[in-house]
């Protein structure tokens, strides 16, 4: 999980573009220079470590804010959004803006997945120049 944050992006780009091209190819489905491409690769690329930030804040809750919650009769629902999620509210800032800033810097594959001609993009990665 984590050594894909060892890559730099630009070097995931042409595996991506393969990628969807050949599922395009398979299904007939065009997936390259379209919008909605970008709805599958942010999540794809941010959940992980977004989660991994996550289970560790709600590991330090303590325990006893739960079992304190049921004794004085909340709910399941309730222990979520009045203990929980008030208690991971910097674990929730810390992952949004991970995701943002992680999504942000993906300018290059934006920019290559939205623009026609998109083979500027590949002869530039792929070529010696």
């Amino acid at each position: 999980m984590f050594l894909t944050y060892l890559i730099p992006d630009t070097l995931l780009f042409l595996p991506l573009f393969k990628m969807f091209a050949v599922f395009g190819d398979w299904t007939g489905i065009q997936l390259i220079n379209r919008w909605y491409v970008l709805l599958i690769l942010y999540p794809t690329l941010t959940v992980p470590f977004c989660t991994w930030i996550m289970i560790g804040y709600f590991a330090s809750i303590p325990k006893e804010l739960d079992e304190a919650a049921i004794i004085d009769g909340a709910s399941w629902f309730q222990t979520l959004t009045r203990i929980f999620i008030p208690v991971a509210m910097p674990g929730l800032i810390a992952a949004t803006i991970f995701a943002f800033t992680v999504s942000w810097a993906q300018f290059s594959i934006r920019w290559c997945s939205r623009h026609r001609p998109i083979s500027w993009c590949c002869r530039s990665a792929s070529s010696p120049a």
